[in-house]
């Protein structure tokens, strides 16, 4: 019997990249461990298995043609491949994807046999067969175990019946045989299967199972009926055994322990370290923790063993809400938690929610305060979205059949593409299968709350001290949404904002708004900035200029990668007093010039020395090398090449190109560069 496993599109930001190598790293970085480990485990029982992980799919067919149904086409390549079960792991926000694509494997290949798998397939199990007759079998929760058993009965070595943890279809009724019993013996697990995922010999990290379960119940968090609260760590030795296992082979020094509350067990923790520490491994690793699951002795234990990053849920900056969803953090204790962070360099993920059905306004104004006040933190990556109520959780059971869905947030597909017509429809169909895509009723007005929750993700995304700065001129963060949504003012049909902030239209529209109200330098200086990159922010360099050195004769050029301007001050110094919450030093109140440059992996800013700057204004395309050297030599006196002035300025031309601030035209030509937008490439004469 031969297995197809099959990992739903869970890497986002795929339609960004531009080279298959780059895709396959990032798609072996976010690998899922489920469908890993399983395949491992299958592998160890001698059991055919391959391995495909759509998100590598959607980015080569998503090129190919961006218009199509990719669900279609991944069916099509996946059908064609020789198996007898198709094993599909599901997660809330490819579901509708990944039904759609496993119904159109059975269309193709009506014999096999189709499973699902993973958190979403098993609190849905029932409705799921109901609804789709594709799929055969559901195995809820964790399948280590169940999965294998599975593949013996459908040898015909066993019956359905005696199978914990599945549920199935027999004739025309659904059968939910109990549940299988938590895994316990975690260490006993083999090494997840990343010799399967192409890539992973270039990922700069790999994720990490370090355990299971979460012993808390928050009310809007489906955790607990994957893993039925059973909270598990895996053996410090074990843990270690498999990251030098895995730098060994993949030459990965950097992991993600993943575990929902891996600060829980706080003398594990410790324990965990000091096996780390007295290995002598120089690995670095990250974590998910509650903030108050940490401590400043604990942090330093951590630090001292490699941990580089941790992530919190923080959810809501508001008391109130925190009793009423079941978190139960003090606010207060996870600003100091946020704090400890970084002063021991450890980069702290912040995530926070609004469009919980009893928050008032004052609540939700808390929550974008805790956003803010950690937004002005270097150390910080600060998260914000909308409720998405999970099947299965108390939140959905409460306001089942008070959701509303119209398109507002279904662009939680996640599958770094926009979601297809043909998804929409099937989840307007089937609320209780894709409660995630609707809202849950608010007593704040929910399109509101959704505009404000886009318009500050993507700020802080885009132009992150821009919006600080904003905030603090205008007085806060609820303040600031008024004034942008009284400028913007947004239309009424949705998809147009849903789509909206997501494109470089908004960027350049907060520069303006933030040009119309700067009550401050600092404001000023940034909108600048920002101005310049919001030009160069949808830029993906393909092929720019030659590659020769400049020469003699060479004309030297900026590329359209790069944008020079003058700023009124210092940028780094404006962030630096943004930061502290000191006024800006009258050392940086000079003017200056800048540069940003945009590349495929982001952009970098540079502050450039008055000579560098007249340089580089000099490089306008129609002058040759040798004329802005000479030109240069006499207006500085050469203080670079006392000897030689106009070698040495030929030399600064080169050391430019070589950081690619400019590029060499061959003198004579007329020159082009090339660039993508989105899908399309763009020939544009410089």
């Amino acid at each position: 019997m031969r297995v197809c496993l099959v990992s739903p599109p869970s890497v986002v930001g795929l339609s960004e990249l531009r080279t298959t190598a780059a895709a396959d790293r990032r798609v072996a970085e976010d690998a899922g461990l489920g469908v890993l480990t399983l395949a491992a485990i299958l592998e160890k029982a001698g059991v055919g298995c391959e391995l495909h992980h759509l998100s590598r799919h959607l980015f080569q067919m998503g090129h190919q043609d961006p218009g199509a149904d990719l669900a279609l086409l991944a069916a099509e390549r996946i059908a064609a491949r020789n198996f007898d079960v198709l094993g599909v792991s599901t997660i809330c926000s490819s579901y509708p994807f990944m039904l759609r694509f496993a119904e159109e494997v059975k269309r193709r290949r009506p014999g096999c046999i189709v499973v699902l798998g993973g958190p979403q397939g098993t609190v849905t199990d029932v409705a799921t067969l109901t609804a789709f007759d594709s799929v055969d079998v559901i195995v809820r929760g964790e399948a280590d175990e169940s999965f294998p058993r599975l593949l013996e009965c459908l040898s015909g070595r066993s019956r359905l019946d005696l199978i914990p943890g599945i549920t199935y279809r027999d004739g025309s009724r659904v059968v939910r045989n109990r549940d299988a019993p938590p895994v316990l013996d975690l260490d006993a697990l083999p090494l997840p299967a990343y010799h399967l995922l192409p890539g992973v010999r270039g990922a700069r990290s790999l994720r990490l199972e370090a355990g299971r379960g979460c012993p808390f119940s928050c009310t809007f968090c489906s955790t607990n009926d994957y893993f039925r609260r059973r909270f598990r760590l895996k053996s410090d030795r074990s843990i270690l055994a498999q990251m030098t296992a895995l730098a060994s082979r993949f030459n990965v020094k950097q992991f993600e322990l993943t575990h929902d509350m891996f600060t829980v067990d706080r003398r594990r923790v410790i324990s965990f370290c000091r096996e780390l520490l007295e290995s002598g491994r120089n690995f670095h690793w990250t974590c998910s923790a509650r903030t108050d699951g940490v401590d400043e002795e604990l942090l330093d234990w951590m630090q001292q063993a490699g941990c580089i990053a941790m992530f919190f849920g923080v959810e809501s900056g508001s008391g109130r809400i925190q009793k009423l969803i079941g978190k139960k953090l003090d606010v207060e204790r996870a600003r100091k938690a946020v704090l400890w962070c970084g002063q021991r360099s450890i980069q702290a993920t912040t995530s926070t929610i609004i469009g919980f059905p009893e928050e008032e306004e004052e609540d939700v104004r808390a929550t974008l305060q805790f956003l803010f006040d950690a937004a002005s933190q270097r150390h910080v990556v600060p998260q914000i979205s909308f409720l998405a109520p999970l099947a299965g959780t108390p939140i959905h059971a409460k306001y089942r059949g008070r959701l509303e869905f119209d398109g507002s947030i279904s662009d939680l597909s996640n599958q770094g593409f926009p979601q297809h017509s043909t998804d929409l429809r099937l989840i307007a169909a089937h609320p209780d299968l894709f409660p995630n895509f609707y809202a849950a009723p608010t007593r704040m007005p929910g399109r509101l709350l959704q505009e404000i929750g886009l318009f500050l993700a993507w700020s802080i995304l885009r132009c992150r001290w821009l919006a600080v700065s904003l905030a603090r001129d205008i007085g806060d963060p609820w303040m600031l949404c008024e004034r942008w949504i009284a400028f913007r003012k947004p239309p009424k049909r949705w998809p147009e904002v849903s789509t909206y902030y997501s494109s470089p239209q908004f960027h350049r529209d907060i520069v303006r708004f933030a040009a119309a109200i700067a009550g401050s330098l600092e404001t000023q200086v940034l909108a600048t900035v920002q101005s310049h990159i919001a030009e160069l922010d949808p830029l993906i360099i393909v092929r720019s200029g030659a590659r020769d050195p400049i020469g003699w004769d060479g004309i030297p050029v900026i590329p359209q990668s790069v944008a020079l301007f003058p700023v009124p001050a210092d940028p780094e110094a404006v962030v630096d007093a943004l930061v502290s919450g000191h006024p800006l030093s009258d050392n940086a109140r000079v003017p200056l010039t800048v540069v940003w440059r945009r590349g495929p992996s982001g952009g970098q800013l540079f502050r450039l020395p008055s000579p560098t700057a007249r340089l580089l204004s000099l490089c306008n395309g129609k002058r040759k090398a040798f004329v802005i050297a000479s030109r240069m030599a006499a207006e500085s006196g050469a203080p670079e090449a006392k000897a030689d002035p106009v070698s040495g300025w030929l030399a600064v031309l080169e050391q430019l190109r070589k950081r690619g601030l400019i590029e060499r035209r061959a003198a004579g030509s007329s020159g082009s560069t090339f660039r993508a937008r989105g899908s399309r490439c763009i020939r544009k004469a410089s």
